[in-house]
């Protein structure tokens, strides 16, 4: 047993606490309950004003960095299509030069002027691209302005082939008719001579061509030899002649010889010149143009990283602050909660312990609280009145008894008649039913609101009826129905059990809902909004959230899962609706999700949810009935 100092010791926190405690209810009591209730939602208020604060100069943040990102792919986007057309214009000027047609020579301006219209109409006025399409422009048209040389030297090169190699070889072909029509028979001594000139003119002809056209090496030098070898046959049929014919013959054909070989050393200059001209002008043309836009490519990748970079900090800023900000609101709304808590349980339980002690009939007891000035206090005061009164409230009590009393006698005296008595019994009666079922109305609704908010606030997974949970989520939806002029349309069959997140599922058709309700049918215009479920196959289920409101057009369709994108940003959507929902389908509960919608004729959602949610995208190939498994995000505005 302690010392009665060490009592006195323990029991003064204690006192001081219970004074501390006294005054500030005191405090707390002077104002009224209403007061103290709204301070709450107040402070809730000032945290959604201040978190809304902080999620829209982040969004704008946000929305630059996600601006500059998309700009650096569409410039990239204009690079690679420059760098395709380039590519392809090379190719092209290469098959043309060994293959001249006029279709290659259509398609290769038809190509020039898309690249000059790329570089003109698209790269100058991207704001990416404006300060260094000087420099593409210049080895572009460096580029193809070497086309045109090329093809001024190509000309030349043709004429030379076709004046100085194709027009004597045409010669001497038709000197050697001569000389073989001029040889009597083939036993004479001139014929091996003229056999072995005549293989080796028609060695030269192969040659020469499969060098014109391939710029083969071996070709060139295979007609080089061909041509010695022929100038060298001439002086021994020159000696075998015998007769005039053939020596005049043979004269012209050495003097053509000579003229074949310069027009092949000719030939081979300027088909080197082209060569030199080719890889000086195009394809250095070319690997510069490549260069450039490589270095482009290179910044614009920097400028994405940096946009990345911003994008990640202030999302990390973002989620800083915001949690900083929740944790000391949190902490002030606890503390005052608590306050007002006690400021009004405090009050009650001593109006409880007075109301207590006049039941026993200690009408000796003064109720507490009775000098407050809040609503507690007119309580207080009330059950004050009532004590003093109790007196009154035995007379009242005989009274009720007296009259039951009377009651009976009136009833023995059968002065009432039946017809009166049944009438009183059954509307009593019908009362007290109403009453019961209105009693039981009102403990399911409460039931289903209570349970919707557990689903709600607990991610906690567990089997449910989606039938049942869809009910609930429709009854918790009821307030924003009565205020739009919206139907609702809900075919969910019993049975559909789901071992999942039933939380998740009612944010998931709550997002669609005020989707809905804020896009499909904008300024209070009426419409239709269904729900619909059914089995797919034995481990699917195929929910169908659709509305016949304003619908979307191609461009907000691709966008319409994307993180902050909204197109009632100054209305001050967050864009984020949407895609919780997608993120919700196919990482939680594991779905697909398909969007369907077409302007000014409604907007359908489709979703394949598994019985069983395996917290993750599905990847089968086809869905357990052998139907194809849709795409994870699907669009569709045909």
């Amino acid at each position: 047993m302690g010392t009665p100092e060490q009592d006195q010791t323990a029991e003064r926190p204690a006192s001081f606490a219970a004074r501390g405690r006294f005054r500030i209810v005191t405090l707390l009591r002077a104002v009224p309950i209403r007061w103290r209730i709204l301070s709450i939602a107040a402070l809730n208020s000032a945290v959604v004003v201040v978190l809304s604060a902080m999620i829209w100069n982040g969004a704008q943040v946000l929305g630059s960095a996600w601006d500059d990102v998309r700009q650096v792919r569409e410039s990239d986007k204009i690079l690679a299509l420059l760098e395709s057309e380039t590519g392809r214009l090379q190719n092209l000027i290469h098959r043309y030069i060994n293959q001249p047609s006029p279709e290659l020579f259509a398609e290769i301006l038809l190509l020039r002027e898309a690249v000059l219209g790329t570089l003109t109409t698209r790269a100058s006025t991207d704001p990416m691209l404006s300060g260094s399409v000087e420099e593409l422009e210049r080895v572009t048209e460096r580029f193809l302005n070497g086309f045109g040389e090329l093809r001024g030297v190509q000309a030349t090169i043709s004429k030379t082939y076709e004046e100085q190699v194709l027009t004597p070889a045409r010669e001497m072909a038709g000197l050697y008719s001569i000389i073989e029509g001029a040889t009597g028979h083939r036993d004479a001594l001139i014929w091996p001579s003229l056999g072995r000139s005549r293989e080796a003119f028609t060695a030269m002809l192969v040659a020469a061509n499969a060098y014109y056209l391939s710029l083969a090496t071996a070709s060139a030098e295979e007609a080089r030899r061909s041509t010695e070898t022929i100038e060298k046959t001439i002086p021994v049929m020159s000696d075998l002649a015998d007769n005039d014919l053939q020596r005049m013959a043979l004269r012209r054909l050495n003097a053509r010889t000579v003229a074949l070989r310069e027009g092949l050393a000719k030939l081979s200059e300027e088909l080197a010149s082209r060569t030199e001209l080719l890889r000086n002008t195009i394809d250095a043309s070319q690997a510069d143009a490549i260069g450039a836009i490589d270095r482009l490519s290179v910044k614009m990748r920097q400028r994405e990283q940096k946009a990345q970079e911003t994008f990640d900090r202030t999302l990390a800023d973002i989620s800083r602050r915001v949690m900083s900000i929740a944790v000391i609101f949190l902490g002030i709304i606890i503390t005052a909660g608590v306050l007002i808590a006690l400021s009004i349980r405090l009050p009650l339980h001593q109006i409880m312990a007075a109301m207590h002690a006049i039941t026993t009939g200690d009408y000796d007891r003064r109720v507490q609280g009775t000098d407050a000035t809040d609503e507690v206090g007119a309580m207080a005061r009330a059950v004050e009145v009532f004590r003093e009164n109790a007196i009154s409230l035995t007379v009242a009590s005989s009274f009720a008894r007296r009259a039951e009393m009377f009651e009976a006698e009136l009833r023995s005296d059968g002065q009432l008649r039946r017809s009166q008595l049944e009438e009183f019994v059954r509307t009593s009666r019908d009362a007290a039913q109403q009453l019961v079922a209105n009693l039981h109305r009102a403990g399911e609704l409460i039931q289903s609101f209570k349970q919707v908010a557990v689903d709600r606030s607990h991610a906690e997974r567990r089997q449910f009826s989606l039938s049942e949970a869809t009910d609930q989520i429709i009854a918790s939806l009821r307030p924003v129905l009565k205020k739009a002029a919206i139907a609702l349309s809900v075919d969910v069959p019993e049975g559909l059990v789901i071992d999942g997140y039933p939380g998740s599922y009612g944010q998931i058709l709550t997002n669609l809902f005020l989707n809905a309700a804020n896009h499909a049918f904008p300024d209070g215009r009426s419409g239709t909004i269904s729900i619909s479920a059914r089995p797919r196959g034995s481990d699917d289920v195929e929910i169908i959230f659709a509305d016949n409101g304003a619908g979307m057009t191609p461009d907000v369709q691709r966008q319409a899962f994307d993180p902050f994108f909204t197109t009632r940003r100054n209305e001050g959507g967050t864009g984020l609706g949407l895609h919780i929902v997608y993120n919700l389908v196919t990482q939680q509960l594991g779905g697909r999700m398909m969007l369907d919608s077409r302007l000014g004729q409604g907007t359908t959602f489709r979703i394949i949810m598994p019985r069983a949610a395996k917290g993750g995208s599905a990847t089968a190939d086809a869905t357990s009935d052998g139907t194809p498994q849709w795409p994870t995000r699907t669009m569709s505005s045909t």
